[in-house]
């Protein structure tokens, strides 16, 4: 379902058309609730009224992603789940900064508030905290630790 959602959202040229496919996959695939959550999110997207300068995707999809897989309480119990959408979010935009500037896409590091959102996921998103919160996966915390080093990079 991410991977239908970005297919259909990223081909912006025809949004409309590609709602309704989404729609019925992610309805025939998730409860009622997560797909209107779903697609709720699809519609504020291809509108561009998304908050916190396109964030707010961050923090929908992974309240949907950990809701289908039914894992919320494991988050909610180290962290608030808004919060490591948003900072999950930063993470795809830091890694994403070229591809998406080019495309017009949403990214935070393009937005005033960018220092900010910088300094939100360097406090919180330490080697300790990733561990903690993704302790059997590695994966994740080397992609975070991918976007740590970009953006230190990009600050030298």
């Amino acid at each position: 379902m991410s991977c239908a959602y970005d297919v259909a959202s990223d081909w912006r040229e025809e949004p409309i058309e590609f709602l309704e496919v989404f729609s019925d996959i992610v309805k025939e695939e998730s409860t009622p609730q997560l797909a209107q959550m779903a697609i709720d999110l699809f519609k504020k997207d291809i509108d561009r009224v998304l908050s916190d300068d396109g964030l707010e995707r961050g923090i929908i999809a992974f309240k949907f992603v950990i809701m289908m897989m039914g894992v919320e309480k494991q988050f909610e119990e180290k962290i608030e789940t808004e919060k490591l959408g948003l900072l999950l979010q930063i993470v795809d935009d830091i890694l994403d900064h070229e591809e998406d500037t080019i495309s017009g896409d949403w990214n935070c590091l393009n937005t005033e508030k960018k220092s900010e959102y910088i300094e939100l996921l360097l406090s919180i998103m330490t080697d300790e905290k990733l561990k903690d919160l993704f302790p059997n996966s590695a994966l994740l915390r080397s992609v975070v630790g991918k976007a740590k080093q970009k953006i230190v990079n990009m600050v030298d």
